[in-house]
């Protein structure tokens, strides 16, 4: 057994240069891991939680609850916050448990390659398979269970800043304490043990199932001839074209539609068509495009196109799977990106827009409404920084009923809003004009201006009322369309909207409720029936002076909201603030943002792992090659820009793949960043273009470090000085 011990040693220390990416990967997946996991085990959440419900026991039991201090004022406005943070902390854990086994056994089986042929000598030497699978486990073990050993101290010693960032973000300071869990520590122990145990298990078998023979020399996949590949390549593009139709097709401009709402069904088949689809083209379309180019005797005929051209054909047919695999990890790499970087860019966000929103449904009251809000900010101690108003028309459903026809496509559901053209020219200082027959439409939905063009009818009817479309604009970036997202916004003449308002809004003063039929139903049970839902102007505020009393000024009215009230007043308007005073909103949109940019870490970290991997195990099965290339005449020069060719094609393919998917499943992301406070086209493409130039980055980085390997694997074991 010491002598077995001496060995694994020996072998861990003599291939460093493999094991050191794997050593520290895994370190990292602990690290990850642990922190996750003793966040959520946090004793102040479970109490928060507790407390929560007691609460709520008490409430269902005697049909109410009286608060009694300050703390439990918090604990019912965040306990049920504390209740979703935790159960994605433990969604979270889970994912990074996967993705830590999934990885690993990928890494082992690279490792396993690139190390066979030691084990097929020692099997050749004399060492049983017995003794061999015993030294592996043993190589598995030390690696591993040091690796688990520095990453839970490193866990225990980064805890505390984790804990600090994640308080100060989640603004938590006063009520979760930093703690170590020891439950935390044992889960962690138990996982990373059990994906040990299961490496080495793997191990076992793949030495079990090879001849000494494969192990030294490997088993060469065999050539499934041309017709195969064709067959391959067309169901591969039929199948990733598939993929990217469905992708376009429940993208955001279809979220109304009554029957095509994008549903999770719907998203997993398109992402096992696209997978599938790439599978089956590595496996026969690269195959035939090389056989193609073959055929072109002015290109392959060429002394160094000749070589690598004749080399990568083998190369690509047997790394069919690993290829496929490396690109759909890219994808995957850089969905993550793109989700890290629009949930901080939309929590960002929100600093940068209107504190305060007030509707107002009576427009005789506005301006005793603003002096109202005057004298409250002045009274608290800050100041109105800037603010706008706009009446506008809201609510109205598209129905045929009411003679309203603006898309194509009638079994679009779309909600329009009206303003006047004079309200948008005074708000916006502008001078826009329209004749009595004309509208202006600006979208405020996650569409490009092209798309809206296609769907929006040259000539509109609005009412019965016949206009046509003068221009069709985005409201990107701005911030007071964006009050009515998720909506088409039409210009049109002032004498035209105080007809429409006229004519179509007879929503009843005593509104009691409303049947399915969409009438409103008054306090005499009278049924009336209003095309237009709302007539109201909109106040936006944005405030400054001492932020301390802004928040306390915000998180007083969200929950009790006296000091905006006036009883001859407040009947007439009604109120919303930034998502940024909700501490509900800040731990939930914060805990978003922290579950993204760990599994990004951690999948960046594998992925970086699995192509240097690839290229260490291509290395050292491309020596014999080159060797041969040298003894036949090729000198340095030659080989050199030989490896680099054939490198660069073999390497760029998945990058350049896995960001066309991307391109083209991108239109379905819009169903995500909606709710993350992306709210307009441009900003999904600029940060769509920020995530493919990180990943491009990213990727040359790790081209630039395993091309240096790859090099001196080649030119050391071909006796050629680089």
């Amino acid at each position: 057994m010491k002598l077995l011990f001496k060995l694994a040693k020996d072998n861990l220390k003599r291939n460093k240069e493999i094991y050191l990416p794997y050593f520290i990967t895994l370190i990292i997946s602990v690290v990850i891991f642990f922190l996750i996991v003793n966040f959520a085990l946090n004793p102040s959440i479970d109490g928060e939680i507790k407390e929560y419900e007691r609460m709520e026991s008490i409430s269902n039991e005697q049909g109410s609850y009286t608060i009694k201090n300050e703390r439990e004022v918090r604990t019912s406005e965040l306990g049920d916050t504390y209740i979703r943070l935790r159960s994605l902390l433990f969604k979270t854990t889970i994912m990074v448990a996967v993705m830590s086994v999934i990885f690993n056994l990928y890494s082992v089986n690279f490792l396993n390659r690139k190390r066979s042929m030691d084990y097929g000598i020692y099997n050749v030497l004399g060492m049983d398979k017995k003794h061999i699978n015993k030294l592996v486990v043993l190589e598995i073990s030390l690696l591993n269970l040091t690796a688990i050993f520095i990453g839970t101290i490193t866990g225990i010693v980064l805890d505390r800043f984790n804990f600090l960032t994640m308080s100060k973000v989640f603004n938590l300071d006063e009520i979760i304490k930093s703690y170590i869990s020891p439950r935390a520590i044992i889960y962690t122990l138990i996982l990373f043990i059990v994906i040990t145990l299961t490496s080495s298990l793997w191990t076992t078998i793949y030495l079990s199932s090879k001849k000494t023979l494969e192990l030294i020399y490997g088993k060469r996949s065999e050539n499934k001839g041309i017709i195969f590949n064709i067959v391959f390549s067309i169901l591969g593009i039929l199948l990733i074209g598939l993929g990217y139709f469905f992708a376009s097709k429940y993208s955001f401009s279809s979220l109304y539609k009554e029957d095509q709402f994008m549903e999770l069904p719907k998203l997993a088949l398109v992402i096992f068509l696209i997978i599938l689809g790439t599978y089956l083209l590595f496996q026969g379309f690269t195959t035939v495009i090389i056989e193609f180019i073959k055929k072109f005797k002015g290109i392959y005929k060429r002394k160094n196109n000749f070589v690598a051209i004749s080399n990568l054909s083998y190369r690509l047919r047997e790394n069919a799977v690993s290829l496929g695999t490396i690109t759909i990890l890219g994808l995957m790499l850089l969905l993550f990106i793109f989700l890290s970087l629009v949930s901080y860019y939309g929590f960002t966000k929100e600093e940068k827009q209107g504190d305060l929103y007030i509707e107002v449904f009576d427009e005789n009251y506005t301006e005793d409404i603003k002096s109202f809000v005057s004298k409250v900010v002045e009274k608290e101690g800050f100041e109105i920084d800037s603010s706008y108003e706009m009446g506008v028309l809201a609510g109205i459903e598209v129905k045929e009923k009411d003679n309203i026809e603006i898309l194509k496509n009638h079994k679009l559901i779309r909600y329009l809003s009206l303003a006047k053209v004079s309200e948008y020219n005074r708000v916006f200082k502008e001078n826009v004009k329209l004749r009595e027959d004309e509208t202006i439409i600006f979208g405020n939905i996650l569409e490009s201006k092209e798309e809206m063009e296609r769907e929006i009818l040259p000539t509109i009817t609005l009412f019965g009322e016949k206009l046509k479309v003068k221009a069709i604009e985005s409201s990107d970036d701005n911030e007071i369309l964006e009050s009515f997202r998720n909506s088409y916004l039409l210009l049109i003449p002032d004498k035209l909207y105080e007809e429409l308002e006229e004519k179509h809004y007879k929503v009843p003063e005593n509104v009691v409720d409303i049947d399915e039929e969409g009438n409103y139903i008054s306090d005499t049970g009278e049924k009336v029936y209003s095309p237009i839902d709302k007539s109201s102007k909109y106040l936006i505020y944005k405030f400054k002076g001492d932020e301390n009393k802004i928040y306390n000024f915000m998180k007083s009215i969200s929950t009790n909201g006296t000091e905006l009230y006036d009883e001859d007043l407040s009947y007439y308007f009604t109120y919303h603030f930034n998502p940024k005073f909700i501490d509900s909103n800040i731990i939930t949109r914060g805990s978003y943002i922290f579950a993204s940019i760990y599994l990004t870490i951690l999948l960046a970290l594998n992925f970086f792992m699995i192509l240097y991997y690839k290229q260490i195990v291509e290395g050292y099965k491309d020596v014999d090659q080159f060797k041969k290339l040298f003894k036949i005449g090729l000198d340095e020069k030659e080989i050199v820009k030989t490896m680099n060719r054939q490198i660069n094609i073999f390497f760029f393919l998945p990058l350049v793949i896995s960001v066309i998917h991307f391109i083209f499943s991108s239109k379905i992301l819009s169903n995500i960043v909606v709710y993350i406070n992306i709210s307009s086209n441009n900003e999904m493409k600029r940060y769509i273009v920020i995530a493919i130039l990180v990943y491009i980055v990213f990727y040359i980085g790790i081209y630039y470090i395993t091309l240096k390997k790859y090099r001196t694997i080649i030119l050391n074991r071909t006796r050629i000085k680089d």
